[in-house]
């Protein structure tokens, strides 16, 4: 059998001869019996093998570790609406290691296909070899979307996904999540996963999951949130994922210097203003709570910037009506959006789940943050000294197994007002509207806070070493040869 060319990638050949398949650096020049067991020359079982060995040696061995995000590809702006704006930073030029990039444009070749059916088979090997049903295997991979997966085909450099590994793992790839349940997307969502059992019921896409993170192409998790670090190897049941998960705390922008308007009330929902992200922010309690206070308090104003349901309750939308409601849901540039933050003297967000960008994005700009007790939120804002934190959620919305890393969240019931939670938040609020002291000593600490542990010149350099780290995992990998196990 004579030797055939397969492909070239990155200045090397691919060649199959006999039963093999050889990675030839292009400069080693033709191949010959005298080439081919040259000590740089890798020699494979099959071309996809040899592609994920010659791309870890790549990552490996390059001046720039390439760090490629894969944030605006279709499966992912299926799931999370668009590229997250906490993450987009992290994707600049300026490292001393690291060349960020960004998904590349889907090209249908013969050898894309070829190569995608060959780590389709590959994948449904190894998933079957852990013992996996039939019909997990299938909808996970249905769940990762055909065009999204020829697209990762084609990227080069360390993979970066969010939320949930949107990959099949035969490329080299990094994840940042926040909270260890949306790595199970779709099987599993953060609001209804009160049932979530990883032992029993669903035993098979915890295994899969797991079967994806410990292998050599993943590269490392990344999280900013520190209970995530310590939950994923115990929801996973694998202690040896610790040396590759990280905490990386969101930075942020620095806030714009503006007068705060005493008395202005602030509700926004998510950055991808899907209007259930009214209902799941706690904004049934908040638009309650705005309306207790100004009873009382005259001259106070609420800005709302969010799109309201069409299904709102009569009540609520009665207390929207006011004279002193401002409802914003036209579209917002950045700069718009830090202006509210900015003259913003309390932030509302008496949400069951956790949102980390908008309340240090508040706290950084000095607003008095009122949070319900959701899972995670703790980490940034304590009760009293740099805002407030109301009793409420827990039990009702959330839960969490320590000893299996489990958080079990549902938000069935925010639609109606809690009237309990409402009472509690109206009077810690009004111990703080006759006190200029307190105010400014919460606002004065969430400042601090913000820019004392969210500074992005110190968490780049967290990042460039973290793509350090998964460099040199890449190397061992490559040394090892099993990329895949």
């Amino acid at each position: 059998m004579q030797p055939h060319l397969l492909g070239s990638e990155e200045g090397y050949n691919f060649v199959g001869y006999q039963e093999n398949v050889y990675v030839l650096p292009q400069w080693l020049g033709p191949f010959t019996e005298e080439t081919r067991q040259h000590q740089e020359v890798i020699v494979c079982d099959d071309l996809t093998e040899a592609q994920h060995l010659l791309h870890l040696k790549l990552i490996g061995r390059s001046g720039k570790t390439r760090l490629t995000s894969m944030l605006g590809i279709p499966i992912n702006t299926h799931y999370y609406g668009a590229n997250h704006p906490a993450l987009d930073p992290l994707f600049v030029e300026g490292y001393d290691n690291i060349a960020p990039g960004h998904a590349a444009s889907l090209e249908y070749s013969n050898t894309t296909l070829a190569s995608l059916d060959r780590s389709l088979q590959g994948f449904r090997s190894r998933m079957r070899m852990t013992g996996i049903a039939e019909s997990t295997i299938r909808r996970f991979i249905e769940s990762r979307d055909y065009v999204s997966q020829c697209i990762v085909s084609l990227t080069p450099g360390i993979q970066f996904f969010q939320g949930a590994p949107l990959t099949l793992g035969y490329q080299p790839w990094c994840l940042q999540v926040e909270k260890s349940t949306t790595m199970f997307l779709p099987f599993i969502t953060s609001a209804q996963s009160w049932d979530f059992d990883p032992r029993g019921r669903d035993k098979d896409i915890c295994t899969l999951i797991r079967s994806l993170v410990s292998a050599d192409t993943c590269l490392g998790l990344i999280t900013n949130i520190k209970a995530t670090q310590k939950a994923i190897p115990l929801l996973l049941g694998d202690t040896t994922l610790s040396s590759k998960i990280y905490h990386l705390p969101f930075f942020l922008p620095p806030p714009i210097p503006c007068i705060k308007k005493t008395g202005q009330f602030l509700f926004t929902t998510s950055w991808h203003q899907h209007t259930g992200s009214f209902y799941s922010r706690g904004g049934v309690d908040a638009v309650k709570i705005f309306a207790e206070l100004s009873r009382k308090h005259p001259g106070l104003e609420l800005v709302i910037r969010c799109r309201i349901p069409e299904d709102v309750p009569e009540e609520i939308r009665a207390n929207l009506n006011a004279p002193n409601v401002r409802i914003l849901d036209g579209k917002l540039d950045a700069e718009d959006m830090s202006k509210l933050f900015a003259e913003a003297e309390f932030y509302l967000l008496p949400a069951a789940s956790l949102h980390s960008m908008s309340t240090l994005e508040a706290m950084a700009n000095g607003c008095i943050c009122v949070l319900a007790d959701a899972w995670g939120n703790d980490e940034y804002l304590a009760h009293g000294v740099n805002g407030l934190r109301i009793r409420g959620r827990e039990g009702k919305y959330w839960r969490y197994d320590a000893d299996r890393g489990v958080v079990s969240e549902r938000y069935q019931g925010l639609e109606n007002p809690d009237h309990t939670f409402i009472a509690d938040a109206v009077r810690e609020i009004e111990g703080l509207i006759g006190s200029e002291d307190r105010k400014r000593h919460l606002s004065d600490n969430a400042r601090s806070y913000a820019a004392s542990n969210h500074n992005p010149e110190s968490i780049r350099k967290q990042f460039s070493s973290i793509v350090t780290d998964m460099k040199e995992r890449a190397s061992c990998a490559f040394d090892k040869g099993n990329f895949l196990n």
